[in-house]
């Protein structure tokens, strides 16, 4: 194929592929919306994240935009999410936590 060519549109082509699609993004839009996504983003935004860097954050091990300590709350962020999704038990402590020194 040269660059000049062009790939068949898909609404026109298979439409019925075309508005599974566009019912599948509806879907996934409602779904970000409802789990507050969308709000998120905009708060996350108005904090002064950029563009870049929320589009950088799926691949935030690999990225030069986050530091270690960005690095390090993202991890223990992703921890805790599968934790609670998981609905694994939260032993009580018995004894305070030690205290930490930087």
């Amino acid at each position: 194929m040269s660059p000049t060519d062009r790939l068949p549109f898909l609404d026109g082509s298979d439409p019925e592929t075309w508005k599974a699609l566009n019912d599948l993004a509806l879907e996934v839009a409602v779904a970000a919306e409802s789990a507050g996504l969308e709000r998120e983003t905009r708060q996350v935004m108005e904090a002064g994240a950029t563009v870049q860097r929320l589009a950088q954050l799926p691949a935030w091990r690999d990225s030069a935009l986050f530091g270690q300590v960005e690095c390090a709350a993202v991890t223990m962020n992703a921890r805790n999410r599968i934790s609670i999704l998981s609905e694994h038990p939260v032993k009580l402590r018995t004894q305070p936590a030690p205290s930490r020194t930087t």
